[in-house]
């Protein structure tokens, strides 16, 4: 005797209740493997693809600059002369990073330093880092306001020294000076006076901004104790 209509809707409705909740938990299974893989490259540890990317960037960093040559500087000094400039550039570097003295910390944060430096590249450029440059002497304009607010001895002396330097409000170098730094004459003289200037100027000279750079040391959050945190700055040079 077949079995009645009430009973095969009773077994579909059970085993669809079955395929249900065995369905449910495979979707809770998967969904907690997923996210325990996830988390897994998320973090900063060694072996992780997170960890890989930071310690090296996968995509190269390029940087690009432009000048203006001043064209008619003699004229601006002497008698005022509206400024005649000729953009120059792109000048493109890239820009490389290296992580070291890398330590790992039992609270789930890593410390470490950072490099970086700057590779010119011809190819992705308008012209040459030897490229010679007109612009304003930046060092001395900077002295000059400096001096506003120091002794008149002090004054003195350094204003001696610029009439013996024979300083001029426009200088020039060359690209590669402009940015990386150059031996200033007049900051040598200066730096001597003032310990706090030094004798070396560029627009990105300097420890943590220049090339061969170091920027400090930072402590980060590896993600290990909460995955919201991953590479998030804890302290920078021992500061919060």
């Amino acid at each position: 005797m077949g079995l009645s209509v009430t009973v095969k809707l009773a077994i579909i409705a059970a085993v669809g209740a079955v395929l249900c909740a065995v369905g449910g938990g495979l979707i809770k299974v998967f969904s907690n493997l997923i996210s325990n893989e996830i988390q897994k490259q998320v973090v900063l540890t060694n072996g992780s693809e997170a960890y890989d990317a930071w310690k090296e960037m996968p995509v190269p960093i390029y940087m690009q600059f432009w000048f203006f040559d001043v064209k008619n500087s003699d004229e601006i000094a002497n008698s005022g002369a509206k400024p005649i400039v000729k953009q120059l550039g792109p000048y493109t570097y890239q820009e490389f990073r290296e992580k070291y003295n890398i330590t790992w910390h039992g609270n789930g944060s890593i410390t470490y330093q950072q490099s970086k430096k700057y590779i010119f590249r011809p190819h992705m450029s308008a012209g040459r880092e030897s490229d010679n440059v007109t612009m304003l002497n930046i060092p001395l304009v900077t002295v000059a306001n400096f001096l506003k607010f120091t002794p008149s001895w002090l004054k003195m002396l350094v204003s001696l020294g610029l009439v013996v330097l024979d300083e001029s409000l426009f200088v020039q170098h060359t690209v590669k000076e402009w940015l990386w730094g150059y031996e200033d004459p007049m900051l040598q003289y200066v730096s001597k006076l003032i310990p706090s200037f030094d004798s070396k100027f560029g627009l990105f000279y300097g420890p943590t901004s220049g090339n061969l750079s170091s920027d400090g040391v930072y402590n980060i959050f590896t993600g290990e104790l909460d995955s919201s945190q991953v590479a998030v700055v804890n302290t920078w040079n021992g500061d919060k």
